[in-house]
């Protein structure tokens, strides 16, 4: 028999080589993750500051166990256990280390087989049975460029965990600075109004006898009237702030009852030294600075590949045709031809894609130098404040003590002493304020300082989309 000439491959042998083709690659299979309202709901109305997986989240952090009770620390530890934003921005840095995955992946070869019957030729066969193999070659470097713009893309979803965690970070501390101010507010406000029912009694007392008119008493009625409607505001001002607090936190406002906050480190105030050296380190290292570089470095890396798309990719084309009993082998050899456009749109999106991303990157440095310089000044200037409003503080003090020592003498009417003590108070609720306005610019000097180091560990430990929103949980 002709060497060329042979019997086509058998059913068996031609079902193993579709199974070995299928078999090349593994194959992934799919999760269900149902999501419904009212389950979602329920979950979250069930979350709890002293729930086990939250303790045994907290009893890894080293930070955590430099702190008692539930601080700053400890609730920035349980904003990062539970907040929803800080798992978007993890399961987005999942989903584009994906994309380094996909875009480093080789293009799949192609298998074509197909079969013709003859029937007006019978001998020596009537069959043709072809079989042809296609396989791209990229060239010019397509492939690395694909992943170094996936590389770029996912380090700047990286930074941008960072960034939400900072975000979450002063979420946390504003809502605990106003619910302190506020229940300092409440409770001077209490102390006044206690003095001043008892001085209105004294003069509606002393108006019934004929020793003050209606005109002082009307003052002094008017006076406890809007000290009232103050502490319904600061009422108000701290059920909001608890809302606020339990919002940052990632949990609903049912979950905070029971906690009673701890309010240190609320009023440290960092030195000039450091404040300067932190200065410098976020205007070159601030989260979202490193994030719109990673997305220059992308968008580079993505004009250099429309650049290099310029040039077709080959794709080479092995056949095998057994026809009519004959053996024919084959080779074939193809390419897209750059005649009608050389890639010249893609590549003036692109470039002006990398301009957009360079100027918005100079604009966002700019913020966050005016961010800064602006947090700084704010604290100074209620640092100001607040030692001014100290000094009047300590003089009145005085005053009141040497009334109270003129009252025990004789000297004085109890009433004065009142009068001082009123004074005292406000006082006391005017420093408590410029206290609050310390504790606020401290927020945002901390917002505008932020950085990506020091945050827990326990961020970057994210490895699939399902354990970013998750994991978490215990």
């Amino acid at each position: 028999m002709d060497a060329r000439r042979s019997a086509p491959l058998g059913a068996g042998r031609a079902r193993a080589l579709l199974f070995a083709v299928v078999a090349v690659g593994g194959c992934a299979t799919y999760t269900a993750r149902p999501l419904t309202a009212d389950q979602n709901l329920t979950r979250l109305e069930a979350r709890r500051l002293d729930e086990p997986g939250l303790i045994r989240f907290l009893a890894a952090e080293p930070e955590a166990e430099r702190h008692d009770g539930w601080d700053l620390a400890r609730l920035v530890l349980a904003a990062y256990y539970f907040s929803p934003e800080l798992d978007v921005a993890q399961a987005k840095w999942v989903e584009t280390r994906g994309g380094v995955v996909t875009a480093g992946q080789l293009p799949n070869p192609q298998l074509g087989l197909t079969t013709v019957f003859d029937t007006t030729k019978l001998t020596p066969s009537p069959w043709v049975l072809s079989a042809a193999f296609s396989l791209t070659l990229e060239i010019a470097g397509k492939r690395g460029l694909r992943e170094a713009r996936a590389e770029a893309l996912a380090e700047a979803s990286r930074l941008d965990v960072a960034g939400a965690a900072w975000r979450i970070r002063g979420a946390v501390h504003r809502a605990l600075a106003a619910l302190a101010n506020a229940l300092d507010d409440a409770r001077l406000l209490r102390e006044k109004a206690t003095l001043e029912a008892r001085v209105l009694a004294t003069l509606e007392a002393e108006q019934a006898a004929g020793a003050v008119s209606a005109f002082v008493v009307s003052a002094a009625r008017i006076s406890a009237e809007a000290t009232r409607l103050q502490q319904v505001q600061a009422e108000e001002a701290i059920a909001v702030a608890r809302v606020d607090l339990a919002e940052a936190i990632g949990v609903a406002p049912a979950a905070l009852e029971g906690v009673e906050p701890v309010f240190t480190d609320l009023e440290t105030v960092p030195d000039e030294d450091a404040l300067a050296g932190a200065r410098r380190q976020t205007l070159l290292n601030h989260p979202e600075l490193l994030a719109a570089l990673a997305r220059y470095a992308a968008a580079d890396a993505d004009l250099r590949l429309q650049v290099a798309l310029q040039y077709p990719d080959l794709r080479v084309g092995p056949s095998y045709s057994f026809n009519q009993g004959d053996n024919q082998w084959g080779i074939g050899l193809s390419v897209t031809l750059p005649i009608f456009n050389q890639n010249q749109g893609p590549i003036a999106e692109a470039e002006a894609r990398r301009t957009r991303i360079g100027a918005e990157f100079d604009a966002l440095q700019l913020r966050v130098l005016a961010a800064i310089e602006r947090a700084i000044s704010q604290l100074n200037s209620a640092e100001m404040a607040l030692t001014q409003q100290d000094d009047l503080q300590r003089e009145l003090e005085a005053r009141a003590e040497t009334a109270a020592a003129m009252v025990a003498a004789g000297e004085l009417a109890p009433l004065e002493l009142d009068g001082q003590r009123l004074e005292l108070a406000t006082a006391a609720l005017a420093r408590a304020q410029a206290v609050g306005r310390v504790r606020l610019a401290l927020v945002a000097l901390e917002d505008a300082l932020a950085s990506p180091a020091g945050l827990p560990r326990s961020l970057w430990r994210v490895s699939d989309p399902g354990q970013a929103v998750e994991g978490k949980r215990g």
